[in-house]
């Protein structure tokens, strides 16, 4: 496995940390827009009870 992991060309490895990265980024900005959206949700029904 790690004969298979450094035949890579250094710049396919860069380029595959960097779109990992990027994914890793949008997935966490999503997550967090979603807690966001659950979070004021909660607020605003709680509101509406009292």
């Amino acid at each position: 496995m790690l004969e298979l992991i450094c035949r890579i060309p250094n710049h396919i490895g860069w380029m595959m940390v960097g779109a990992l990265s990027v994914a890793c980024w949008v997935m966490s900005w999503k997550v967090g827009k979603l807690i966001y959206m659950a979070i004021k949700e909660r607020m605003e029904d709680d509101e509406f009870k009292e």
